[in-house]
């Protein structure tokens, strides 16, 4: 068995690429590469997040919080990962990416008392409706499978769920 990082980093992009058509990032410390990601949106999406809050950071106390599939407030997923569970750890990030068990999100509706822009709006239902839709069994029984197949030490990662609109 093949259990080289960057052959499963290398394999898992291809796939996820080619078969789901969403973007696999990888990160090592000191994350240079995070500047490619668009953070423009951020705040709508995670309006409750804080890089310190433990339901997202792994620890040697639960090893196994390392595997999460992240549901934002605007109704779009991203996978998140930790490889290790050193300080800075290295992760991959993939998506975004819509389920196609979820009906396209009516932002009309959901936004009417948002302060936004008329622009701002069309610019997120655009930004939404031109995400990849994919099944989300399908990407994380394949996500899974490289990574507990090609990395012998993320064996056994299960997928935790968090969803941004339902945290307080």
């Amino acid at each position: 068995m093949i259990t080289d990082k960057n052959f499963c980093i290398e394999l898992l992009k291809d796939i996820i690429k080619h078969a789901f058509q969403t973007e696999t990032l990888y990160f090592e410390p000191p994350y240079k590469e995070v500047l490619n990601v668009p953070f423009e949106i951020a705040h709508i999406m995670w309006p409750n997040y804080s890089a310190t809050d433990s339901r997202l950071i792994p620890s040697v106390k639960t090893p196994e919080r390392r595997f999460f599939v992240i549901k934002t407030n605007l109704e779009f997923y991203y996978i998140l990962i930790f490889l290790n569970l050193e300080i800075r750890p290295d992760l991959i990030s993939i998506g975004p990416f819509r389920s196609d068990d979820l009906p396209i999100k009516d932002f009309e509706k959901d936004f009417e008392n948002a302060d936004f822009a008329t622009t701002t709006l069309l610019h997120l239902k655009n930004y939404y409706e031109n995400l990849p839709c994919v099944s989300l069994k399908n990407i994380i029984n394949t996500v899974s499978y490289i990574i507990n197949s090609y990395l012998p030490h993320s064996q056994n990662l299960l997928p935790i769920y968090v969803d941004f609109e339902k945290w307080d």
